[in-house]
């Protein structure tokens, strides 16, 4: 497992921006930061230096470095904006003694402000930026919790466990190892007929074990298992949610996600008990429901974890199924999403900003609030860790950190890396991995 997640940060470093820009093949960065100001001990998770009270001014140093080495850029110039919001026009910067600075900025409400930095430097442009929060303690989620949102998905969960479960192993030889036996295990689950499948790992000795259950991240993909972990004495499950099996050419999953599944997110998202991720939630709650039958199973230890759509899905399942005894969460995604016709950043897969004007938009949003993020973020209350990045240009830091103040758990940890963007690096995921499984009753 941990081979293939850093084999999966490896790539997805490549594509994400992060607070300095690195072009491929060159060693040049463009570095912005905030320039230092008074002590403010919120113990937020943020750098002091990155967290500003409301109406207090920051300007920020743009430099540039070949190889380690500072170097003079011929231009450079700068935008701010509010997270995910339009930018300023550019405006051209003085460069002295290497280093440019920006005229002042603030916020008067809570929130994040982002720095755009783009340099010319030997012919060619470069870019980077930085984010720093104002009094981000107080942001809330502007999306609206229905009277009825438990009551409804628990009626969903009572219709859906008439169906059979049916469920069924098969042994994947080539993936077994010395210590754990590899199954593609499926359940039937919300309607009959319709089969969900995952990567299920059980250790060979024989015994009773706790259990991790893995929520993916979006897309139209095999998932690769949870093997690694399995061995340390773990039963896991690493699931998938469209209803194909995982054992097709990988050109079947690529035609899907290009096909019928493109657009999976936002199918029938004007229809509560048709929206797609009706069918995403009560696979995944149908999922715990059968971990928790394995005779393998310690019977006390059950645990989700997740990042971005899969971050969403540990945050509900917390709140879906008692079962569930602690989450790991990164990044999720679906959280506070219309927050776009408020005038803020909300979450993927933003179809408020890219639908904010059309006409049905409002009723569109009583829909999807029954889906979101922040709704079940409201009602967590086991042990939860999180942690996102503040260069996340998917999930953007505003709705995260809204919903992280959302949830009312006694016992939570939040994890911020702030030159991070919609990945997590490998000791996090380590070091959230130990929080979650140091609940082991």
């Amino acid at each position: 497992m941990k081979r293939f997640i850093t084999l999966f940060c490896t790539f997805l470093i490549s594509f994400c921006t992060i607070t300095f820009a690195l072009t491929r093949n060159q060693s040049v960065k463009v570095i912005v930061t905030p320039k230092a100001h008074s002590h403010n001990p919120f113990h937020l998770a943020i750098p002091d230096s990155l967290h500003f009270k409301k109406g207090e001014q920051v300007h920020f140093e743009i430099s540039v470095e070949e190889s380690g080495k500072q170097v003079a850029p011929s231009s450079v110039s700068f935008t701010f904006n509010e997270d995910k919001m339009t930018p300023t026009d550019p405006q051209e910067l003085v460069v002295a003694d290497m280093i440019a600075v920006t005229p002042s900025a603030t916020m008067n409400k809570s929130g994040f402000l982002r720095c755009n930095a783009e340099v010319q430097y030997n012919g060619k442009t470069y870019k980077g930026h930085s984010m720093v929060g104002f009094d981000v303690q107080d942001l809330q989620p502007t999306v609206t919790m229905p009277d009825d949102f438990l009551q409804w998905w628990n009626a969903q969960i009572d219709s859906a466990s008439t169906i059979p479960m049916e469920p069924n192993m098969e042994l994947l030889p080539r993936r077994c190892t010395d210590l754990v036996n590899v199954y593609q295990v499926s359940v039937q689950a919300v309607e009959p007929g319709f089969r969900v499948y995952g990567i299920l790992s059980i250790p060979k000795v024989a015994g009773k074990y706790p259990v991790v259950m893995r929520c993916p991240g979006a897309g139209v993909h095999k998932v690769g298992g949870m093997i690694d972990e399995a061995e340390q004495g773990i039963i896991t499950l690493d699931m998938a949610i469209h209803g194909f099996p995982l054992t097709k050419p990988s050109k079947f999953y690529s035609s899907k996600s290009n096909g019928s599944l493109k657009d999976y997110p936002t199918m029938n998202i004007d229809s509560r008990e048709h929206y797609y991720y009706r069918r995403v939630y009560l696979s995944a709650v149908r999922f715990i429901d059968y971990l928790s039958t394995l005779p393998q199973f310690d019977g006390k230890n059950l645990y989700v974890c997740g990042g971005s759509q899969g971050g969403a899905l540990s945050i509900a399942m917390a709140v879906l199924s008692p079962k569930v005894t602690a989450i790991e969460a990164f990044f999720p995604a679906l959280a506070d999403q219309e927050a776009y016709l408020h005038g803020r950043a909300g979450g993927w897969p933003h179809y408020f900003y890219f639908h904010k004007d059309d006409e049905d938009i409002h009723d569109i949003a009583k829909v999807v609030r029954y889906y979101d993020t922040a709704n079940f973020a409201r009602l967590l209350r086991r042990p939860v860790f999180m942690s996102f990045g503040l260069a996340d240009l998917t999930c953007a830091p505003t709705c995260t950190y809204s919903t992280w103040n959302a949830i009312p758990s006694p016992d939570k940890k939040l994890v911020i890396t702030p030159q991070v963007g919609h990945w997590r690096k490998l000791d996090v995921w380590d070091q959230g991995w130990k929080w979650m499984l140091s609940h082991k009753q």
